[in-house]
């Protein structure tokens, strides 16, 4: 008796306690509707206990864990948690109360529960996002995407003679944008805020099988000359033994070049412009390394504004060494 009055006391299971407690209850001649009511079950459990003791001893009480009483969060009520989770922006509190709207019969379940279920599902809690899917044109979005895996294969074959870069520009300024990162309870990281504000613009060129990243740093605002001008550093730098074909956006900043400098392009150095069509960012494929750059490699510091400058030339001067990033 006395290991049972160890495992009422000490054991993790809150079950097993309620077992040990509910024999030595038998033991002390206590009746076994008092003990159900007691120990809040019902009255068979009680004579199972009583005969996994007498029959096995401690295995007998030891065995048949299933983590407690069974779940409220039927498999059949994660369904529909799991549907309306697919189906809207939610979070775990507001899929509760759709879930017990339509199925007010279902007992409350914890929010946790509701996390860990979801979770198991393949569904994670994330940042909405806004989109300009809806005012693309579906199919040329989908011609497009299928000339650039052509030549994404292409540009990773030395022998088809194809240079695949793709070009943008990006504003970085001295007051970071909010990231995520682990903090102690109640005390989020922060960065200051309340300083003098200021913005720099980065060019840059990623160069899709070699890896590599030009850039150029600009204190002002881009302007179409800006882009040429470090466009055609780009094409004077270009193999030309080979085909160079530059993925852009159509930022206005990118149209209305010169014809004549266009045609040296392709003829001087076999350097050719390709444009995306209107709304489709998630083709360039630059903009993950923008995004990587903002909130995963530089680290959460407020820049004085003297030294933003210097900050960015380092940040992507560490790119291809200290930080890296996969296309997918």
């Amino acid at each position: 008796m006395q290991t049972l009055q160890e495992m009422s006391r000490h054991h993790r299971h809150a079950d097993f306690r309620r077992r040990a407690l509910g024999v030595l209850a038998l033991n002390e001649g206590r009746s076994v509707e008092d003990i159900s009511g007691v120990l809040r079950v019902t009255v068979p459990p009680v004579y199972k206990w009583a005969r996994a003791w007498r029959e096995r001893g401690l295995m007998g009480m030891l065995s048949g864990h299933v983590g407690g009483p069974p779940s409220k969060l039927t498999a059949g009520l994660l369904d529909v948690a799991e549907r309306i989770a697919r189906q809207e922006a939610l979070t775990l509190g507001q899929i509760a109360r759709k879930v017990h709207e339509l199925h007010p019969e279902a007992p409350t379940f914890s929010v946790d529960r509701l996390s860990v279920g979801l979770r198991a599902r393949g569904l994670s809690f994330k940042r909405n996002r806004l989109t300009l899917k809806k005012k693309r044109d579906p199919q040329r979005f989908e011609s497009m995407q299928e000339s650039l895996n052509k030549l994404r294969e292409a540009a990773k074959d030395k022998d088809k003679g194809i240079e695949l870069l793709y070009f943008d520009e990006a504003g970085i300024a001295n007051v970071p944008n909010v990231q995520r990162s682990w903090s102690p309870l109640g005390e989020p990281h922060s960065a200051d805020a309340s300083i003098t504000r200021k913005r720099v613009n980065v060019l840059g060129a990623l160069n899709y099988a070699a890896g590599t990243l030009a850039f150029e740093v600009r204190e002002h605002t881009v302007c179409r000359a800006d882009v040429v001008n470090f466009l055609d550093r780009q094409a004077r730098d270009s193999a030309r033994d080979r085909l160079t074909v530059v993925v852009m956006d159509n930022a206005s900043i990118h149209h209305n070049i010169d014809q004549d400098i266009i045609h040296q392009w392709m003829v001087r150095d076999r350097f050719v412009l390709l444009f995306l069509p209107p709304y489709s960012p998630e083709l360039n494929l630059i903009e993950i390394l923008w995004k990587q750059a903002k909130y995963h490699w530089r680290e959460f510091v407020t820049w004085a504004a003297k030294d933003l400058r210097k900050e960015v030339q380092a940040l992507f001067d560490g790119f291809g060494t200290k930080f890296n990033f996969s296309y997918t």
